[in-house]
């Protein structure tokens, strides 16, 4: 008599509904998880570059300091995107690298301003810096005590627009072409008002300036004048223009400071 035969072990196996509600699971928790992850990089990312610009405002003082307290020149030269001596090649000695003047947001940005090797994301005031050699009649580079409220005047942001689209929404990629920045009316320092010209700068005449970019999570690191740096939305130290006269932004006076 042959022993009795056993049944083989039965195999083990997910249905097609089951593994449909775990892909179901697995795509929800990657849908909620990822724009975390995402805003955890960027934090980091806005973070190492209010570190860049702590570095910059030290790196101004120390220059200060050797130029009997008077802040570098924004440029030396008839334009701001057409001189290689600009406010980076002044400070170059202060520096152990030029990667401090990178944000880490603009990775994929490479754009140098004339006659620097290296990529630039950030401006300066205009308006604290100056071009003193040019035109005639401009006011020069500020000094330290020459400003009224330091906490309250902006030196520099981060940048990579032009003042027509200075605003959070601009495309993500552009270059900084741009790097000083500049008050545009009347009531402030404008050298179309120093030579008896107009009294309104329009886009056409500004692209030799540039304006902040909002390209970490919709704010904007800036350095103030007296060296805090504070993240914020472009709207509270910037006036986004709603028309072809660009209206000034009181937080670039150094004579007021926001207002």
């Amino acid at each position: 008599m042959n022993p009795q035969r056993k049944d083989p072990k039965p195999h083990l196996a997910f249905t097609l509904i089951e593994l449909l509600v775990v892909i179901a699971i697995i795509a929800i928790l990657a849908a909620i998880l990822f724009p975390v992850f995402g805003r955890a990089r960027e934090n980091a990312r806005r973070s190492s570059c209010q570190s860049n610009l702590k570095q910059i405002g030290i790196m101004v003082m120390m220059y200060t300091q050797d130029a009997d307290e008077r802040y570098p020149m924004a440029f030396y030269g008839n334009s701001a995107s057409g001189t290689g001596n600009s406010w980076m090649n002044f400070m170059q000695s202060y520096i152990k690298s030029p990667q401090v003047f990178s944000c880490p947001s603009e990775s994929g940005v490479t754009a140098n301003p004339p006659g620097t090797p290296f990529p630039v994301h950030y401006a300066y005031n205009f308006e604290i810096g100056g071009n003193p050699p040019n035109p005639p009649g401009l006011t020069p580079n500020r000094t330290l005590p020459a400003l009224v409220a330091p906490a309250q005047t902006v030196m520099f942001v981060d940048s990579g627009s032009t003042p027509p689209y200075a605003v959070p929404t601009v495309a993500p990629g552009t270059p900084p072409d741009q790097w000083p920045l500049r008050l545009s009316t009347s009531g402030y320092t404008s050298w179309l008002l120093v030579n008896g010209g107009s009294s309104t700068m329009n886009f056409a005449t500004t692209r030799d300036y540039g304006a902040p970019r909002a390209r970490h999570l919709e704010t904007c690191n800036v350095l103030w004048a007296d060296g805090h740096v504070k993240s914020q939305r472009v709207q509270t130290f910037w006036r986004i223009p709603e028309s072809a006269t660009l209206t000034p932004s009181p937080c670039l006076n150094p004579d007021t400071g926001c207002t």
